[in-house]
């Protein structure tokens, strides 16, 4: 299974990390990415980490350093 994380920030990021696990106090993954985009209308960055292999019918929480 397959899903992605996405958030705004007023700051470009260069490399884009998640941590998350099945227990808030166990975020043991980690997932990265480069993909903070913007546009010439906006003031923000639109930040995606996509995160694989998780299990379905599971419950997950993250973590943005």
């Amino acid at each position: 299974m397959v899903n992605s994380v996405s958030w705004s920030a007023f700051d470009k990021v260069d490399r884009l990390v998640v941590f998350y696990g099945k227990t808030p106090s166990a975020l043991v993954h980690a997932a990265s990415s480069d993909e903070s985009v913007t546009y010439n209308t906006s003031s923000v960055y639109a930040n995606y980490v996509t995160i694989e292999g998780l299990e379905p019918d599971t419950i997950y929480y993250y973590s943005l350093p």
